[in-house]
């Protein structure tokens, strides 16, 4: 076949159709964090790049050029997928944050609301006139980190990047580093989306974990309860690795569409109870 008959648009079109499923197999699979599709959006220009290439050379003498346009989004797609954007970090100024302990507080509710950026969390003893403490990088829009009610059970709301600026190059636009006090029940009521973190909780005694929203990969490790404790997830395409010791019973009820939980367990006494709800949502449990 000649050269002249060969359609490379066509070609050019089924190159980037195969290598974009390959990469969301890799995300269904769970060989690729979801949070994935959220660090590819700053690079949207590419995707401009890509198509003055295509514009420039498929009229040309040379048209099987036009192959370099998936060419180059492909690759752009496997340096994010290897860690390439590793060395971009928030141009934000770093704070110190923390939260007063309410007096006569019994348990406590921390309340995340998040768009693309990082969160991570660990159990610390802290001095006990405190709740949390740790630091906070935001990029733009402002975090905030408050105390609404007292009492009893006084909430903490955290506040970062909720506009995300697709345009910006940069990597997370909020990044948060806090110690919880672990001689305190928490409740976690976490609203994300293109996040990513740890959550390192065996030593705080959790007493519930709501997530919602998508595109999020975390590393959540949680001790031996003391009471069963319920993990609700709902929203889409959201990946959750669990930690818990060996023998802590960990039960499921999956809903929706396309969700997985692998490894749940039997057993006797108090454990955790997943609820999943939404789509393309998937939980690995396992032990330390």
């Amino acid at each position: 076949m000649s050269q002249g008959s060969v359609a490379w648009r066509r070609v050019a079109r089924g190159m980037g159709l195969v290598g974009v499923g390959c990469f969301l197999l890799a995300s269904t699979s769970g060989w690729l964090p979801w949070s994935f599709w959220g660090a590819l959006l700053p690079l949207w220009p590419v995707l401009l790049i890509a198509l003055g290439i295509r514009l420039v050379f498929e009229r040309t003498r040379l048209p099987w050029l036009v192959l370099l346009a998936p060419a180059l989004v492909l690759g752009t797609m496997a340096w994010v997928a290897v860690g390439g954007t590793g060395g971009l970090r928030p141009t934000g100024v770093t704070e110190p944050v923390q939260v007063e302990r309410t007096a006569g507080a019994s348990r406590w509710v921390l309340e995340a609301e998040m768009a693309h950026g990082e969160l991570d969390l660990a159990g610390r003893v802290l001095d006990p006139s405190l709740l949390l403490e740790g630091e906070a990088t935001a990029t733009g829009s402002p975090a905030r980190l408050r105390l609404a009610g007292g009492g009893t059970s006084p909430r903490v709301i955290l506040e970062g990047g909720r506009r995300y600026r697709a345009f910006r190059l940069g990597n997370p636009w909020s990044r948060w580093r806090l110690d919880l006090a672990e001689d305190l029940p928490v409740a976690l009521d976490l609203r994300l989306a293109l996040t990513s973190g740890r959550l390192d909780l065996a030593g705080v005694p959790v007493a519930s974990l709501d997530l919602e929203g998508a595109l999020n990969d975390l590393d959540l490790r949680l001790g031996r309860p003391d009471q069963d404790v319920s993990i609700w997830i709902e929203g889409a395409l959201s990946s959750l690795r669990l930690e818990v010791p060996a023998g802590v019973p960990v039960r499921s009820d999956v809903d929706g569409a396309f969700n997985m939980v692998r490894g749940e367990r039997g057993g006797e006494g108090p454990g955790y109870r997943i609820r999943v709800d939404g789509a393309f949502n998937r939980v690995d449990v396992r032990a330390p």
